[in-house]
Formats: C-alpha cells, structure tokens, sequence
C-alpha cells in the first residue's frame, strides 16, 4: 500500500458505505486505498481451493481442447463451425483462469477472501443457470445434472468458508 494513498480512509464508517469507490480506485490506480481482507490460508480453506481447482481443470479441457471430439463424444453436440469451437474455447480459458484464481488463494493469504469468493460466486452462477435450464428446457444428459449438484453443494461450502473466516477477522483491516 502506497503511504500517500492509505490517509483518506481512516474513517471505517466511510470505507463501509463507500466500498465501490475503493473497488474503482482499486482497478484504476491498481492499489487499494485499505488494505485488502485477508483470511487464513488454513488446510480447510487450501484444501477446498486446489480441490476446486484440480476438479474444474479436465471439464475445461473437455469443453476447449478438442470441443469437437469430447462433446460430440459425451452429450452429442456436433461442434461444426469456427464461432462454436471460439466459444467453447474461451469458456475453456474462463475456467482454466478460474482453476489459477483459486490456487493462488490457497497459497497466498491476501487472495484467500477472494478466491473463496470467486468460487462460490463461479459454482452458484453456473448452478443458477442449470437450473434454469432445467425449468426451460427440461432434463438435460445426467453428467450435466451432476455438475449442478457439485456446484451447488461447492459453491455452498465456499462461501461457508468464507463466512466463517469473515467472522472471525477483521473485515477492514486500517494496520
């Protein structure tokens, strides 16, 4: 944390109400006008993380390596144009950069926070849109239904996680 930065948020009342500005403040300058929430690395929260990771590396694989071959193989989606093959590989890069997120968190305490929230916000966000799919378009192949139950069951462990850790630290740190 730069020194000439840190003085204006000395107020915890102002950091609380005005979270976005030090999130914008954060993207531009690329330093948090606080320091950030740190959790403990424990074995739980390292554990859960590489987990997560390791878990999510060969379906990003599966859907991006050779998205002709393994979805055509498992769920028997011919991928059979440029744009589709673009779009499964770049969702093959979004978990792959998640996979990195998550194993840094389990290693590095200043990411540990955001890792585990990264996670749930990951796994709920992709069991939300299954869900949807199931109500709009019905019972999909039961690999696809396993994946929704995994993230929710993980996404639910993140941020239990998270939250016990958030207790039991302090959320704004000023030292």
């Amino acid at each position: 944390m730069s020194p000439t930065i840190g003085f204006c948020c000395r107020n915890d009342s102002f950091r609380m109400r005005n979270w976005w500005f030090t999130a914008a403040v954060t993207a531009i300058v690329g330093e948090s006008l606080v320091r950030p929430h740190k959790l403990h690395v424990t074995a739980k929260n390292r554990a859960f993380l590489i987990f997560c990771a390791v878990g999510l590396v060969p379906i990003a694989l599966g859907y991006g390596a050779a998205p002709s071959v393994s979805l055509e193989g498992l769920f028997g989606i011919a991928v059979d144009t440029t744009n589709l093959t673009h779009i499964m590989r770049a969702v093959m890069g979004l978990y792959l950069g998640m996979a990195v997120f998550w194993v840094w968190g389990a290693f590095r305490p200043s990411m540990t926070g955001p890792a585990l929230a990264g996670c749930a916000v990951f796994m709920l966000g992709l069991a939300a849109g299954r869900i949807l799919s199931f109500v709009i378009d019905g019972m999909p192949h039961w690999l696809l239904v396993v994946y929704a139950g995994l993230e929710i069951v993980l996404g639910v462990v993140a941020v239990v996680l998270y939250s016990a850790n958030d207790s039991s630290s302090t959320r704004w740190s000023a030292s």
